[in-house]
């Protein structure tokens, strides 16, 4: 139901989850004067680049918001998909911070993260502030069920 504000919370961090797979860039490398972008798909600039696998944790934590948001007649499984999607999210961006940060192959590059990072960590929030609202929908309707 699009009224309830927490279906709005998981709207707008399905929005933002959504950003990198649209070719945002994830963080950017300057290493010896070459740019070396990623996106959750590949890694541009790099010659011999193993392919990573964001985009395979990002599509799954996007796929558990979109069930959250249609899920919302079961406020328990709508809870348990959003804390799965929140899980996600942090383990695709701690993997993130640790591909970029301790990786000793770009330890003289100077990092920066890009607008789909930034974007990620924005989502983090609004499924949590998400999961509140769901929470106290629940709260006021066992209230509700104790007055009866």
């Amino acid at each position: 139901m699009l009224q309830r504000i927490q279906t709005l919370f998981f709207t707008v961090a399905l929005i933002f989850a959504l950003l990198p797979l649209f070719g945002i860039t994830l963080f950017s490398l300057n290493l010896m004067k070459e740019e070396i972008t990623v996106d959750a798909f590949k890694v541009n600039g790099l010659q011999d680049a193993q392919g990573h696998y964001f985009w395979i944790v990002l599509s799954a934590a996007v796929l558990l918001l979109i069930l959250t948001i249609f899920s919302f007649k079961n406020r328990k499984t709508q809870i348990k998909l959003a804390w799965a999607s929140l899980v996600l999210l942090f383990v695709l961006t701690g993997w993130m911070l640790v591909a970029v940060f301790f990786n000793p192959i770009f330890a003289a590059a100077e990092k920066s993260l890009g607008l789909g990072s930034i974007a990620l960590i924005v989502s983090i929030p609004c499924i949590y502030l998400g999961i509140r609202g769901v929470k106290k929908d629940q709260a006021l309707i066992d209230s509700l069920n104790r007055l009866r």
